[in-house]
Formats: structure tokens, sequence, C-alpha cells
């Protein structure tokens, strides 16, 4: 999920817009879900203590297995907030979806000290065509750590509707220790448990996570996280979809002989980091990104994918008209694509990439970008394949502000194996928050993506948002 949030407060008004872009994909989807919308809430402020508002929300790309018809895109609210007394703020809102749904909101929230508050929620919610109420109660606290180095939190949730009663609670604590010399310490724990006796039965999330990083220098970066993650699912409920289907697998034998329960997993992530500045305008840079889930259940490896990457930036100091990345990343992957008979998908990639910006005057900038992707697939048991891909984009630039950039591309995408060649364009307004990162939000008239690491084959065009790094 990626969000983009604009305050505009004048007087007693107060103006929010945001956008936000998702994406979920699980073995269970093809191509995943890509939802874009935006959002405006104008507020009235009538006294100190007493406010009032009202909302839109409209999806402007929405897959159609998740919405049927142009009403399930549009979503109105309206609601008011009082303050009645120095640390209490009382809210009641509704949100009318046009198909028929709606959904009321009640909450209370008390602000303990500078760094602490309380809150309690209350949301009701109608199907289309009030086939089903559901409602969800939650109770959740917050105390920020002096200094906003770190945070305590916990949530809980009661929730009841069509799909049965189900709790959840989470608990966590995360905290940034300064060592000093450019030295500082990450450490975080999470704990979270659901009670749900249908379908999917009990399960619990357990989370702790050590990084550190080193910033002492001006020519040397390091930094490390580590994190581990253990899932205990419920033992006497099956969690595989084939149980709950029309075919062979839906036989109750089956499930009760062969996916007796849900399966405990044990995730391990770990990601590091390396910058080496050297002549004061050349870096070389290194990244290793390692994540791995193992299902204690069946004893196998159930998902892991590696990244490795080495590169050279020159970003030089003296004079700006230039700046150049070169790279190589090298892949690895493998998923599940059956897990009821343990099939698996393995691949591994070599992938080069030459990214060169050149400042040409007159508020203009032009971007390259040329990469090659070997990739070498593996389906199960089947012969291995290989596919060479090259990804060029073209682009210009014009500063119009200081901060703000208009931008507009052309892109192709080329895959040899299947003698395939894709083209078109894309359009960007973007804003630089730093020197080295941006916000951006544009139109792609193609369906793929710029990221050569990434899956060339997922839909990603039309609207998005967008946050970027450069090295």
């Amino acid at each position: 999920v990626t969000s983009l949030q604009h305050t505009l407060k004048t007087g007693d008004w107060t103006l929010v817009s945001e956008y936000t872009h998702s994406f979920y994909d699980d073995d269970t989807v093809v191509d995943g879900y890509n939802t874009d919308l935006i959002a405006e809430r104008l507020k009235y402020a009538w006294t100190d203590n007493f406010s009032t508002y009202i909302g839109q929300q409209v999806v402007l790309r929405g897959d159609p297995r998740l919405y049927n018809s142009q009403s399930d895109k549009l979503t109105s609210e309206f609601g008011l907030e009082y303050r009645f007394a120095q640390e209490w703020t009382a809210e009641v809102g509704e949100a009318i979806r046009w198909n028929g749904e709606s959904a009321t909101h009640l909450g209370l929230n008390t602000k303990i000290d500078d760094n602490s508050n309380v809150y309690i929620k209350e949301r009701f919610t109608t199907r289309e065509d009030n086939n089903g109420i559901g409602a969800t109660s939650i109770v959740g606290g917050e105390s920020r750590f002096a200094g906003g180095d770190g945070r305590l939190y916990s949530e809980y949730h009661v929730d009841s509707g069509l799909a049965g009663d189900q709790t959840r609670a989470v608990l966590g604590v995360g905290k940034r220790f300064h060592l000093g010399k450019g030295w500082s310490l990450d450490l975080g724990a999470e704990r979270s448990q659901i009670k749900k006796r249908e379908v999917t039965g009990d399960s619990s999330r357990s989370v702790v996570s050590g990084g550190w990083e080193y910033l002492g220098q001006k020519w040397l970066k390091l930094s490390q996280k580590l994190e581990v993650r253990y899932d205990d699912a419920d033992s006497s409920v099956p969690q595989n979809n084939p149980c709950y289907t029309d075919t062979v697998y839906s036989n109750p034998d089956y499930c009760r002989n062969n996916l007796p329960g849900g399966a405990d997993k044990l995730q391990l992530l770990t990601t590091n980091a390396m910058v080496l500045t050297f002549w004061e305008d050349h870096n070389l840079l290194t990244r290793f990104h390692l994540d791995s889930t193992e299902n204690l259940t069946t004893g196998r490896e159930e998902a892991r994918h590696m990244e490795a990457t080495f590169g050279y930036a020159l970003r030089p100091v003296s004079w700006d008209w230039m700046n150049l990345l070169l790279k190589y990343t090298y892949l690895q992957d493998m998923r599940p694509i059956d897990l009821v008979d343990f099939r698996e998908e393995r691949e591994h990639s070599h992938v080069f990439t030459i990214l060169p910006i050149f400042e040409v005057g007159a508020g203009f900038q032009l971007v390259n970008k040329f990469a090659f992707k070997r990739q070498f697939v593996r389906y199960d048991l089947l012969p291995e394949v290989e596919s060479d891909t090259v990804l060029t984009i073209h682009r210009v630039n014009y500063h119009l502000t200081g901060t703000i950039d208009a931008g507009i591309e052309y892109r192709f995408l080329r895959n040899y194996l299947a003698d395939d060649l894709k083209h078109g364009a894309l359009v960007e307004l973007s804003y630089i928050l730093l020197e080295h990162a941006r916000l951006g939000v544009g139109y792609n008239f193609t369906r793929f993506s710029d990221d050569e690491l990434s899956d060339l084959d997922r839909d990603v065009g039309g609207f998005f948002f967008r946050v970027q790094g450069q090295y």
C-alpha cells in the first residue's frame, strides 16, 4: 500500500486530499488486485471544540472481481468531532457506498500526556441489499518514547459478521538506541493473536527484529537488519482451499488424513547494505537481502527470495550536469505453485543496468535507462527455460520549480524468447523531497513496469503514485 496525503488549512477550513495505490496477491489470486483511489475531506471548525466534515472517495482503477459496478467505486461520508474536555475528543461518522452498503463509526480518544493516548472505536457495517450486518470494536493505546526514538502500542479488536466472530490482539514495542560515534541500534518485538473457530481457527504471530547502522564517517555507511517471524496456526482446522472446493480434494476423508490443520511457519528476513565513497564523486554500493519461509508442519522450505546487488554511482560534487549509475543484480526466487502436492517454481536472474542522467540547460533533464535481464525459470519437474529481456526508457524532465518536475517518457520492453515487443508512453508530475528522494504521480499508458528487477509481466498500467530513491 502506498499513500500520498496533502493537508491545506485556511482559517477554520481544512481540506485533506489523499491518493492511495494498493496491490494484493497470493497463491489463490491470478495476476493480483490493483486498486487506485482518491479521497477528499473538507472540515470546518465551528468553534475551538466542535467541527464537522464531509468527504468523497472515488476508485479510479478497481479490479472487476472486486468492483462489479460503478456504484461500488463511490463512497460518501460525513461526520462530526467534539472535544468536551481538554484531553477528550469524541467522533461520530457515517460512510455510504453508492451500492447501498454503509458504515457507522463512533470513536473516543483521550490524551494521557504529551506522548501517550488511548482510544475506543466502534464500527457497524451493512452489506449491499442489507444482506448481513457486521460490527467491530477496537480498544487501543500508544505511548511514544521521548525524543521520538520509539513507541509502545497495543490494540484489541472484536469482530462479528457473516464470516463468524473473531477477536484479534496486537502488542508491540520498538526502540532506537544511539550508541555514539555514528552507531545506532534498533530493537523491536510484536505479538498478535487471532481467535476464530470458524474456517481458520486460532492463530498467532510473534515477531522480533534487530538492526544496527553506522554513519560515523562521510565516506562509509553500513546497515544491517534481521527479523524473525513465527506463525502458530490451529492444527485442528484445515487451512487449505481445496478442502472447500467441489473437487476430489474436498472429500472429508482426504482433508482429515492429508490436510489435518493449519501449518506453523518460520520466516527469516535480513537486509544488509554498504555505501563506500572515494575520490569524493565516486560511490561503490552493495546490498544483500534474503527472506525465507519454512513450513514447520511439513518440514519443507515453502518460499525464498534472495537479491544481491553491486553497483557504482558517479555523483560529481564540483559539476552537476551528469550523474551515472551502473549496477549488477543477482535474483533468486522459489515460490510454491501447489501447497497440496508441494510443487514449486524456481527462478534465478542476472540483471545489468545503466542509468545516465544529463542536465542539458534551460530547465531540461534527460534520463535514460538500459537494462538487460537473463532469466532462468523451472516449473516443478519441467525443463529449465532461459529467457532474455531488454528494457529501455527515454525520458525528458522539465524543472517547473526547484522542487517540482514534469516528465514524459517512452519505454520499450523486448522479450526475445517470445519474440514480443511492447512500448508506450508515461507522464508524471513529481515533487523532490530530498536530493535523492522524490514523490511522483502520473499515468502509465503501457502495461509494464520500469523496475527491471520486478515481474515485467505484471500489469501496472494506469494511474500510479510512487516514492523514488536514488543511490
